[in-house]
């Protein structure tokens, strides 16, 4: 959820702000697309879902009387 919160709201202003200081620096260029924004989120998405993941498999595995035992 908070991830969906910072991408709708950081995109559009990077996009903007790339897209304006690509035009300042160079008078020919390509246009600049949504489609590297789109790549950068998913790949976000990906490692968040892995990681969280596997922190879930680890706290699953582990067994609550030896956690107890060691703290």
């Amino acid at each position: 959820m908070i991830l969906t919160i910072g991408a709708v709201l950081s995109a559009p202003i990077g996009f903007y702000s790339l897209d304006a200081l690509l035009s300042y620096i160079y008078d020919v260029r390509m246009d600049l697309t949504a489609v590297p924004f789109l790549i950068t989120y998913a790949v976000i998405v990906a490692m968040t879902l892995l990681t969280v993941s596997t922190q879930v498999v680890s706290i699953n595995r582990a067994r609550p009387a030896d956690i107890m035992r060691n703290e």
